[in-house]
Formats: C-alpha cells, sequence, structure tokens
C-alpha cells in the first residue's frame, strides 16, 4: 500500500513539473504586441502537356531543386514534327501561287495570243473573199443556194472566232484579277498561321519550370500516355510564402495592411523572419480546427494574411508559426467624439465656448436619451431643447401667472413654466435629458 501511495506521489510530482515547464516554456504576454497563430502557405502548381501524347523523359525527381526555364519533362516528338513538316509544304505552295498571280502572264503567253488573233484576222479576209464571190455568182445562177449560204456562215463564224482572239489577248494583257489575288495572299496567311500553330504544338511537347521551386510529386513515368492538361509533376514555389493567421473580432480594428510583423517558428525561435501584413478578409468564419487561440474556437475570426520577406528553406508548407505584430504607441486609446454645437437659431443649447464643462454636470444618457450639454455655472444659457415629445424646460413666469405655483426642485427640469430657482454650484440633467442652467431663471 505504501508502495503504491509512493508511486503516486512520484507521478503526481512529475505530472505537476511537466505542467510548469509547458507554463514557463510559453513566451510572455508583450505589451504592444498583438501575437497571433497561423500556418506557413506555399503555393504550388500542376504542371503538365498542352498536347496529348507518350511520356519520352522526366528529366527531375521529387525533391530537386528547379530553375525558371529548365526542362523537367518531354514528350515523343515525331508526329508534331511531322506536322510541322507539312504545314510547311503547304504555306510554301500558297506563297508560290499567290507569286504567280501577282507577276501575271509570261511575255510568251502574251505572244502567242496575240499570233492567234491575226490568224483569226487572215482567216476571216478570205471569208470574205469568198462570201462577195459567191454573192455575185447567185446573181448568175452560176451557184446554188446551199453553196451562197454555208459562204455566209462561214463568213459570220470567222468574225467571232476574231473578237474571241482579241479579248483573249487583252486578258493575257492586263493579268489575274485583283480579287483572285487577294484571295491566294488569304490562303497564304491561313497557312502560315497553321505552321505556327504546328511550331507551337512542337514546343508543348517540352516542360519548363515556370518559377525556381522544388518538385513536390512526380505522377508520371516515361512510356506514359498522357492527355493534354493531365498532372505529371507538382511544383513548390519558393516565392510568395505568406502565413494564414487568424485574428479574434476585437482586435481586428488594431491591424491595417501594410503593418509590420516578426514570423517565429518553434524550430529557430531565434531567428524570427520579417513580413508584413497583406490581406484582411472582409468576412468572418470560425477558426479553424488546425489553428490554436487563447480564445474560444466558436467566436467568429477574420483571416489575416502575412507575406513574408525575407523566407528561406526553413518555412515549409503547413508549418506552425506564431506572429507578433508590433502596435502603435497610441494602441488602446479611446477615441473620444465631439459633439459640434448647433448652428445659431437652433433650440439646442452649446457648450460655453473656450470654457471647460463642469465635470458635474455630466452624466450617462440612458437609452434613447440625446447627447445633452455640460452647462458652467454663473452664466445664463439658452432655452433647453426639448429632446423627447412632452420634454420641457422650466421658463420664466409670465405676467399674470399663478405665483403659487410651486417653484421646480432646484436644478431640475419639469414641464410647467415656472420661475427656476437658484440652483446650486454645479448643474444636473434631468431625466429627459435636458440641462438646467445655474442661474435664478431659464433663459426665454
Amino acid at each position: 500500500m505504501k508502495k503504491k501511495l509512493a508511486l503516486a506521489a512520484v507521478l503526481l510530482a512529475l505530472s505537476g513539473g511537466v505542467s510548469a515547464y509547458l507554463l514557463l516554456r510559453q513566451p510572455p504576454a508583450q505589451k504592444g504586441v498583438l501575437t497571433l497563430y497561423g500556418n506557413v502557405d506555399i503555393r504550388s502548381a500542376d504542371l503538365g502537356f498542352r498536347v496529348g501524347g507518350r511520356i519520352a523523359a522526366v528529366s527531375v525527381e521529387e525533391g530537386d531543386h528547379v530553375a525558371p526555364g529548365e526542362i523537367l519533362a518531354r514528350l515523343d516528338a515525331a508526329p508534331y514534327r511531322d506536322e510541322l513538316d507539312l504545314a510547311k509544304a503547304q504555306r510554301d505552295q500558297a506563297a508560290a501561287q499567290l507569286a504567280k498571280l501577282e507577276a501575271g502572264y509570261r511575255p510568251q503567253e502574251i505572244a502567242q495570243a496575240a499570233a492567234l488573233v491575226e490568224q483569226r484576222r487572215a482567216a476571216l479576209v478570205n471569208l470574205e473573199i469568198d462570201f462577195r464571190r459567191k454573192k455575185n455568182r447567185l446573181a448568175l445562177e452560176a451557184v446554188s443556194r446551199q453553196a451562197y449560204d454555208d459562204a455566209a456562215a462561214r463568213l459570220k463564224e470567222g468574225r467571232a472566232e476574231l473578237t474571241n482572239a482579241q479579248e483573249a489577248l487583252k486578258l493575257k494583257r492586263e493579268g489575274f484579277r485583283a480579287e483572285d489575288i487577294a484571295a491566294a495572299r488569304a490562303d497564304l496567311e491561313a497557312a502560315a498561321a497553321r505552321t505556327e500553330t504546328a511550331k507551337t504544338r512542337l514546343a508543348d511537347t517540352a516542360i519548363a519550370a515556370p518559377a525556381t521551386g522544388f518538385i513536390l510529386t512526380r505522377v508520371e513515368e516515361p512510356g506514359a500516355i498522357v492527355a493534354a492538361g493531365e498532372t505529371v509533376l507538382t511544383l513548390s514555389l519558393e516565392n510568395p510564402v505568406w502565413v494564414r493567421a487568424y485574428v479574434d473580432e476585437p482586435d481586428l480594428g488594431r491591424l491595417a495592411p501594410g503593418m509590420t510583423a516578426q514570423v517565429v517558428t518553434d524550430t529557430a525561435p531565434g531567428h524570427p523572419y520579417h513580413g508584413h501584413v497583406g490581406f484582411i478578409s472582409p468576412e468572418a468564419e470560425f477558426t479553424p480546427k488546425t489553428v490554436q487561440t487563447t480564445e474560444l474556437r466558436t467566436r467568429l475570426v477574420y483571416q489575416v494574411r502575412i507575406v513574408v520577406d525575407d523566407p528561406d528553406h526553413g518555412l515549409r508548407q503547413g508549418m506552425p508559426v506564431t506572429v507578433r505584430l508590433p502596435l502603435g504607441k497610441t494602441e488602446g486609446k479611446k477615441r473620444r467624439t465631439r459633439l459640434r454645437p448647433p448652428s445659431k437659431g437652433s433650440a439646442t443649447p452649446s457648450p460655453t465656448k473656450g470654457r471647460r464643462p463642469s465635470t458635474t454636470s455630466r452624466r450617462r444618457s440612458a437609452p434613447g436619451d440625446s447627447p445633452a450639454w455640460s452647462v458652467p455655472t454663473g452664466r445664463a444659457r439658452p432655452p433647453c431643447c426639448v429632446l423627447r415629445p412632452g420634454c420641457c424646460c422650466p421658463r420664466p413666469a409670465r405676467s399674470g401667472s399663478s405665483a403659487s405655483t410651486p417653484p421646480p426642485r432646484p436644478g431640475s427640469c419639469t414641464r410647467s413654466s415656472a420661475t427656476c430657482p437658484s440652483a446650486s454650484a454645479s448643474t444636473r440633467i434631468s431625466r429627459c435629458g435636458r440641462i438646467c442652467a445655474s442661474t435664478p431663471t431659464c433663459a426665454g
């Protein structure tokens, strides 16, 4: 029994010592410093090919450090090289066709058309002579009517052939139509665009590192057939690095974008990182389970992003860190809103200009009361304002009023218009939210 009690005492002492160590190990709260707790957040990029095909090589392993522009993986580019060669051939064909149309017909072709015109003209002269001969003989009835008609038809045919040859010669000399040249130029531009597309597709058979970082995951291996956009590698970027923390609603007004901050890790508490507040969420949310705060988890918090200005390899994705934000000297002081006196002619009394109100003439207004003005003693004030329906201040007695009207209590406001008696050295605010001046009568 004694051994059990001794063992229990030893265990109790050990637990107390551990608890004391953990409590003492916690850094003491610093005055003028807001402490937040969060996790390191590092961006990552899923890398893949913009075209599909068979992976030929993957040149990096998980954990490798890569620089911008470094080739990480390649596809079998043979199909895309053939596609590029075909596009180039079609482009060259379109360029040749455009050059042909812009140059027009060759001189030999024009000379050939001109010779055909002379041939048709000579044949027409012979047909005209034969027609006149047949016509004269028909008058002497030396030829048949059929022979005359045949000669006349051949004459018309010869004239038409001559006209056709002349027009063909004009076309040869003028060249091709402007519309045909424009169409050929458009075909050339389309072929050039297809060539550039083929070049882009060929270049997309390689994955280049977009920024400096580390390879997190090697998803696919050489020989695998992948589709366009499928993830092959995952890259963790070195910059930017930020901390995702959460601030309680009461402390939200103490933060502002651009505030300097220190980020401290558990592994190197003596090596703080410097940063600044980059973003404060405009929407409230419940505290995430991975964040520890000194307040209840069920209260609403706001997400804060702390951008680390001097990150290194000591900050890892998801690492818990402590953020300390130094506050200004005036932090915590409440701003006092001074009421602006009303304009002249207003029924609301204003405090005495240039004199400090009496501290005994103030009180906290009840719910629904309007702000009250403090009144210094020894000076007449304007009429007390009516802040709520049915609430009036004492006024001087009118001529003919009843002298038996009981005067109001010193320093109070009533519904009557009786003479206000002499008040004490200090005045007070009535329940209706009015102030009576410490003068024989309220100013009328």
